[in-house]
């Protein structure tokens, strides 16, 4: 039984409203409804209807009462509603269309403030609700509108879906929302079956044999999403999503239907909660908008910003788009924030300044502060541009400059066996699908107090103090086979006293185990790698790193290109690295490109670095061990190919710079100097080759009383 205090129209006799308080009424959940309907007509004659809305509504605000709603769904039609209690249905803090011949109405100036306190929804809406309402024609979408929304969620038992702004299902409808803001500050069930979804959602299916399917499109000024706490079983989308979830499978002539979303900016910021993924979403946190299914697409015209300084993450967080499915989505700026130092952050596996399986077409800033990352059983990574995962997709990243900043950090990795996921930094993305391409425009990473460990994956047990792995570029990660990632140009930053790095590269890397005619392909540009304070133990590599498959170049795939390298041409690019602090003394320090392999004969595989144009490597100050004008290549196996008991078929890894290496010495503490390539190899079987075609030039002025000095002319 539901029990309130009605209301009834009238006139003072100085012209004012009054309320008749003596009329109390006790009824069933099931006369509610009609009950609202009734006093709706009544509320139409004294004019009051924008006022007041449903008559439930108005006389539980007038008694400082909670809402408590029947399983039916509930339209508040922009009444100011702070207590509402949910029993089931949907939540709708605008107008509600499913009657045909209803949906129509600018309420532009309207707008809508509800909070959900406690109970179980189906749905919480800020802004309107269409579904499948009669009057839109494909060519002539409805306009709904409304102005800003508000939703506040203190806490729920349950919830399917929560939608900062409008949403329309299966309707010819042009959603045009406000300023949308959703703060959730607890609950449980959050998002259970569902989503969250900062902006609007558009959803439909299509027509199977044909016929005219659902064109939706919704456009909303802004999102805000804030969210302190509460228990998240699917995706948080800081934009709008567009969604078609029709089933393709075995329905011939399908008809797509045609949804889009478009936000200005986007804006989420989580402070606590614990979140997980939608089931077909490999994402628990998009800043940007969704777009589902290949009648779906998503486009934020302004800046998608990140913020993240607590909580539980069940999945990768993006600080870009989403496009899942066939569908297409896109950011014009990304900005991603991630302020730590308390341990109030755990489960980051995965963190990208770019968007998920969509690209960045403007500038990409990610601020990484007192992080702790990586586990003994996850791979750890931070990439500084977007993911793609999808088959023969291609995505850009960073028309304008990219920036990764991180100080201050642990980010830790695993081994296991022969397999090291030592921690990674990536200035780029990474593409990890059939035939997928990623390009990234220029990097910056500036890396400063970051260190990292590895553990034992079977154990859990410390294993080793190596740090973490920097790349200036992106990655090219087998799954399908032809990944590629090009990277324009790259520029890497190491300082900070307590910085602890395993290895360092100006460009990508390319790996997984792959084919020589599937191999992937990294490409950079140019680079430059700074070294002024910290520890490095393994490599300061100008170039990329060609890791037991693939294929990698310094240059740009240019048709007219004066280079040849496997069935394509490039013109001349560069590499640079400096060191002018810290102790590097440990590593090998290269100005072109490391291709490593090892532990295998038999996997028909080929790992090959190109470097065309010029390397340039400059010792001014800080420690330094062996450094190499051109490139590296290295092999290692415990066994013979004879203990091994097997065929040999894999290719040698071979690295070779066709141009010009230059080493200088200006100052500092410098030990072996080779101006050309340096191949080593403990297989007579497997050997490595490094080979510089071309100048090598090696300045400076040594004191053979303080340093040992010795000078290879290459390999």
């Amino acid at each position: 039984m539901v029990r309130f205090q009605g209301f009834f129209c009238g006139l003072r006799s100085g012209g004012g409203r009054f309320f008749k308080e003596d009329a109390i009424m006790t009824l069933s959940k099931g006369a509610v409804g009609n009950l609202v309907n009734r006093y709706r007509a009544v509320l139409k004659k004294c004019h009051l209807m924008n006022v007041f809305g449903s008559l439930a509504v108005a006389a539980l605000i007038t008694m400082g009462g909670s809402v408590a709603l029947a399983a039916s769904d509930v339209a508040y039609e922009g009444i100011l509603t702070d207590n509402v209690v949910g029993n089931g249905g949907k939540v709708i803090g605008g107008w509600n269309f499913t009657q045909a011949g209803t949906m129509s109405g600018d309420r532009s100036t309207a707008s809508s403030n509800i909070t959900a306190t406690s109970g179980a929804f189906d749905e919480i809406i800020g802004g309107n609700h269409i579904k499948q309402p009669a009057g839109g024609t494909q060519e002539s979408p409805v306009l709904v509108s409304i102005g800003n929304t508000q939703t506040t969620i203190n806490g729920t038992s349950s919830v399917q879906y929560i939608i900062g702004g409008s949403k329309a299902n299966n309707a010819h409808v042009m959603l045009n929302n406000g300023a949308t803001s959703l703060t959730i500050t607890g609950g449980s069930g959050l998002a259970a079956k569902g989503m969250v979804i900062g902006g609007s959602y558009v959803k439909a299916t299509g027509n199977p044999g044909g016929g005219t399917a659902a064109v939706s499109t919704a456009e909303t000024a802004s999102t805000t999403v804030s969210i302190s706490g509460g228990t998240f079983g699917g995706s948080v989308i800081g934009g709008s999503a567009a969604h078609d979830y029709t089933t393709y499978s075995g329905a011939q002539g399908t008809v797509s239907p045609q949804l889009s979303v478009t936000d200005g900016d986007t804006n989420v910021i989580i402070s606590g909660g614990s979140f997980a993924k939608t089931e077909g979403i490999h994402a628990a946190v998009v800043g940007g908008g969704l777009a589902l299914g290949k009648g779906a697409a998503s486009t934020v015209t302004g800046t998608s910003t990140l913020t993240v300084t607590g909580g539980t993450f069940g999945g990768n967080i993006h600080a870009g788009g989403a496009a899942v499915n066939g569908g297409t989505a896109s950011v014009a700026n990304s900005v991603l924030n991630i302020e730590d130092g308390a341990n109030k952050i755990s489960g980051l596996n995965a963190v990208y300044g770019g968007g998920l399986d969509s690209g960045v077409s403007g500038s990409l800033t990610t601020n990484i502060k007192g992080l702790v990352t990586g586990t003994p059983d996850s791979k750890t990574g931070i990439y500084g541009g977007s993911k793609a995962a999808a088959d023969n997709l291609a995505l850009k990243d960073g028309t304008d400059s990219s920036t990764l900043q991180i100080s201050n950090t642990t980010v830790s990795g695993y081994e296991s066996g022969t397999n090291i996921w030592t921690g990674r930094i990536f200035g780029a993305g990474i593409a990890q699908g059939k035939d997928t391409l990623v390009k990234h425009g220029s990097s910056s990473v500036t890396i400063e107090n970051v260190t990292g460990v590895t553990y034992d994956k079977e154990t859990g047990e410390l294993s080793k103090e190596d740090g973490a792995r920097v790349y200036g570029g992106g990655q090219a990660y087998r799954v399908g086979g032809g990944e590629k990632v090009f990277v324009d140009s790259a520029k890497v930053i190491v300082k900070g006293e307590k910085t602890s790095l395993a290895e360092v590269y100006g460009g990508s890397i390319v790996s997984g185990t792959s084919k020589p005619e599937t191999s992937g392909l990294v490409v950079l540009g140019k680079s430059d790698v700074s070294v002024e304070g910290g520890t490095v133990i393994g490599y300061v590599v100008g170039g990329n790193n060609t890791n037991w498959f693939g294929r990698s170049v310094v240059g740009k795939q240019d048709d007219q290109g004066a280079y040849a390298f496997n069935g394509k041409n490039y013109s001349a690019g560069s590499t640079k690295v400096t060191i002018s602090g810290g102790d590097v003394s440990q590593a090998l320090v290269a100005g072109g490109s490391l291709s490593d392999y090892g532990w295998y004969y038999n996997q028909n595989g080929v790992r090959e670095s190109a470097v065309f144009g010029t390397t340039d490597v400059t010792v001014s100050g800080g420690k330094a061990g062996t450094v190499i004008g051109g490139g590296i290549a290295s092999y290692y196996n415990t066994k013979t190919v004879e203990e091994s008991k097997i065929q040999l078929t894999d290719a040698s890894p071979s690295s070779f710079v066709e141009g010009k290496t230059s080493v200088t010495v200006s100052g500092g503490e410098v030990g072996d100097i080779i101006g050309g390539g340096f191949a080593q190899s403990n297989q007579k079987d497997l050997p490595a080759f490094a080979e510089v075609k071309g100048d090598r030039l090696c300045h400076g002025r040594y004191r053979f009383r303080e340093y040992l000095w010795r000078w290879y002319g290459g390999w």
